[in-house]
């Protein structure tokens, strides 16, 4: 079994980098959100409600590269590069908690 080279985003153009600096890419997948961490593809901005009602809870990624749809589309696809199954379920135990601070937090602004 050889090992994969990681997956490198393309450099981006000196007048991209200023724009794209502050680029995120939000998900209510949170496997998704979990490999793409796990990979080192993105990198967590935070987490916040993203539909009152529903109470879901949206990921936020950072995107330098705006690469977040089409890995999603790699994702959903399943062609998706590998991640280590441990940090996978790490990085999956810690989202659900910051969807339960989320929630909690949001409970409390109710009352």
């Amino acid at each position: 079994m050889s090992a994969r080279p990681p997956v490198s985003p393309p450099e981006p153009k000196a007048s991209d980098r200023d724009n794209n600096s502050q680029s995120v890419f939000r998900t209510v997948n949170s496997g998704f959100a979990a490999a793409a961490l796990a990979a080192d593809l993105l990198t967590y901005a935070g987490a916040e409600l993203s539909h009152a009602i529903t109470r879901d809870v949206a990921f936020l990624l950072n995107d330098p590269h705006q690469q977040g749809p089409k890995l999603l589309r790699e994702f959903t696809a399943g062609i998706f590069p590998r991640v280590n199954p441990k940090q996978f379920l790490e990085t999956r135990s810690f989202l659900q908690s910051e969807v339960n601070r989320v929630k909690a937090e949001a409970g409390r602004e109710k009352h």
